[in-house]
Parts: C-alpha cells; structure tokens; sequence
C-alpha cells in the first residue's frame, strides 16, 4: 500500500523487457508473505536520488545453496548510468552482508539470445556493469529459467555469472547442478506453484525439468566448471545506450 513501492514498481515495469518481467501482482503478492517460512527469501529495494524515487530492485535468497540472485535492478530515465547503478548495487550487496545472512555465491543470470547477438536492452547494460564488478562468466551452457507458463518470449538461452569473495577458476559439476536445481524447485517451483493450478503446475514443471537436464546432459562428462573472467570488452563496443554520465 506504499505509495513509493507502487511508483518503484511502475520504473520497473517501464524499463523491464517483457521476456523478463515478472507480473508485478506476484511480486506484491510474495512481499505480503515475507515471514512465512519458504525455501526462499525475496527481497525489494527502491533507490532514492536527493528525495527522488529513481530505481527499484529485486533480490532473492535461496536458502539451501545460500546464494543471492540479482532478479532485476531497473533505474529511471535519465539515472541509468553506471554512477547510479554502480552504487545501487554496492548498497545493496553491503546491506545484505552486513545483515549477517551467509552468502556463498552472487549470481547474475544475462541473456545470451542468438549467441549473444540479439540480447536484450537490460542484459547489455548487465554485461557492461558485472566486468566492472568482477563477476566470473561459469562456462556452462545455461538457460533463462521460463516466467510462467505463457510468457514464451522468456525462454531462451543465457549466461550465468557467478561473484564471490575470492576469483575463483572453477566450480565442481555438482556445485553448478546444485545451483541449478537450486534456482529451478526451490525458487521459480515454489514461486509459480501459488498461481498455477494443479495442470498448469504440472505443464510448468515439464519445462523446469527439460531446462534442467539439458543443462545437466552439457556437463555429463565434466569433473568441474571453469569460470572466466572477462576483461571488459564491451566498453569497446558501440552499443545504443551511452551508460557513461554524472547526475
């Protein structure tokens, strides 16, 4: 009922492709059930400039692989630059630290359509920011987990990008699939199984478990996962949005 969070979550449905974007009612809807126990944890943010709400973001803990997924962080026009982003997230991963809550892994999943060559407005700013702030690419093949049962566009493949306290070259298989399979049941399942009935739900976890195998069939025969570790290459690249810029 707060009159800022209904303005944050118009920013986030204006700057928020549609192959993306989660109807903003469930995320409402799982603010609401905060405390109640669940396999994860969703947490919002709404970024202020002098007064000024001018960004949203939208964070999720899964408590079983103690990672945290960077869901959505959208900013207003003109703000969406690297100087305002660069501190949202820097707040944002400060606030959860210093909490106390135990984070193994910070995890960014970009899309990756046509080999990267037709991706989305979001995932090119992404790209640019996570060089920035080190994240590693997990050499793996990998999937936009689907957003429902009809939001077809969300289907595609993508990139996860993996941050934590150390650079580290590489994760063991069953390190990634766990993740995975993480991400899949105790998120998006658990997610989706307050608003699907009981045939929906079954046709939605047909389409987590074809995502998930073909994700686990790419790394059968691998002991462990590199990570690489770009050295942003994109910031040499003629992109439509200049995200250089000082407010």
């Amino acid at each position: 009922s707060d009159e800022d969070y209904v303005k944050a979550l118009q920013i986030y449905m204006e700057e928020a492709p549609k192959e993306k974007r989660t109807n903003s009612n469930e995320i409402t809807y799982w603010l609401d059930k905060k405390n109640i126990d669940k396999s994860f944890e969703m947490l919002i943010f709404v970024l202020y400039l002098d007064n000024n709400l001018v960004g949203f973001s939208q964070i999720t803990y899964v408590k079983s692989q103690q990672i945290v997924i960077l869901d959505y962080i959208s900013l207003k026009s003109p703000y969406r630059v690297n100087s305002v982003f660069l501190i949202f997230l820097s707040m944002i991963q400060n606030f959860l630290i210093t909490s106390g809550i135990q984070i193994t892994y910070f995890i960014a999943e970009i899309g990756n359509k046509d080999n990267g060559t037709n991706i989305d407005r979001e995932s090119a700013f992404y790209k640019k920011i996570i060089c920035l702030e080190n994240y590693g690419k997990v050499m793996a093949k990998y999937y936009n987990i689907p957003l429902g049962i009809d939001n077809y566009e969300s289907e595609f493949e993508a990139l996860m990008y993996i941050k934590t306290n150390d650079n580290i070259v590489y994760i063991n298989k069953e390190t990634f699939l766990a993740i995975v399979y993480a991400i899949c049941y105790e998120y998006y399942y658990v997610w989706y199984s307050e608003f699907l009935n009981d045939e929906e739900i079954k046709i939605y976890k047909e389409k987590l478990d074809k995502c998930y195998n073909n994700i686990r069939k790419q790394v059968a025969e691998s002991t462990h996962i590199n990570i690489d570790y770009p050295h942003c290459p994109l910031f040499n690249q003629n992109m439509n949005d200049n995200t250089f810029g000082s407010v």
